[in-house]
């Protein structure tokens, strides 16, 4: 159903200390799929660093393109490196983010139609001003649909990410350029399907976030819960680092065992 997992981080934001426990869930779960990482950094694609990360993931190094946020580039670059791997079947998902089970996504996965992008819970923007946007999180396709989406003019990552600078076909969030508070790859992606004639499949959510998500708005872990698989996904407190002690619980479930700060924020070890 997925051939790989696509995420991105950067270099100087927190989001890079999530990097391994994201793999580690996507592996526990999915066992199976590969693991693809855009890094946006000026460092050396060769760096000690990427060396590291590359025995166990795809790692694709982007530079820093000047003029726009880093965090906002981070974002597009997943969209970017989706579209590099021809018919591999991708998904997409944030770095601050893990599944805590098998059965939800493969739910999901299960009603994409070949040729098609999978959107789930695209129902949340029903009857709001966002109407027309699609959550990020567990958007599938093959990845030339991806190319055909988010890049059809075959442009270079340099050129790709400067084409959304100013952009605001239907707000402001889509201009890349906009501080990162005000920049959405939703927006961003709502633009490019007006004008595009890829197909969809859509799957409504159908789980109760409150109760089946552990989330950093209500962060509240219960423990027989999370063992005997009930919760769904996990959307992590930030910083990594400074909150590692009230997430522990769900570190230990996803290595089988306590960890160290050290051995799980990628980072620390540097």
């Amino acid at each position: 159903m997925v051939d790989r997992l696509v995420i991105s981080a950067d270099e100087n934001t927190y989001f890079k200390e999530y990097i391994n426990i994201v793999y580690a869930a996507w592996k526990k779960f999915f066992p199976e799929i590969e693991v693809s990482l855009a890094f946006v950094s000026d460092r050396d694609p060769d760096d000690a660093i990427f060396k590291k990360l590359r025995k166990y993931m795809d790692v694709e190094v982007y530079p820093i393109v000047a003029g726009v946020p880093i965090e906002n580039q981070a974002k597009m670059a997943r969209h970017f490196l989706a579209g590099k791997y021809d018919k591999d079947v991708i998904t997409i998902e944030d770095i601050d983010t893990i599944p805590l089970q098998r059965d939800f996504f493969e739910d999901k996965f299960s009603a994409r139609k070949e040729g098609t992008i999978l959107f789930v819970g695209r129902e949340v923007y029903d009857n709001t001003p966002d109407k027309g946007k699609c959550p990020i999180s567990t958007m599938t396709a093959e990845s030339f649909l991806f190319k055909k989406c988010f890049n059809p003019t075959n442009l270079s990552y340099e050129d790709f990410i400067s084409s959304f600078i100013g952009s605001s076909k239907f707000d402001s969030k889509e201009n890349i350029a906009g501080p990162p508070s005000g920049f959405s790859d939703e927006s961003v992606l709502r633009s490019l399907l007006s004008e595009s004639d890829v197909t969809t499949t859509e799957k409504k959510r159908s789980v109760n976030i409150a109760q089946d998500w552990i989330d950093r708005s209500w962060w509240h872990v219960d423990s027989s819960r999370l063992k005997s698989g009930n919760y769904v996904t996990c959307n992590f407190l930030r910083p990594f680092s400074k909150n590692y002690q009230h997430m522990r619980e769900v570190v230990e479930f996803i290595y089988g065992q306590d960890k160290e700060k050290g051995d799980v924020i990628f980072g620390l070890e540097q």
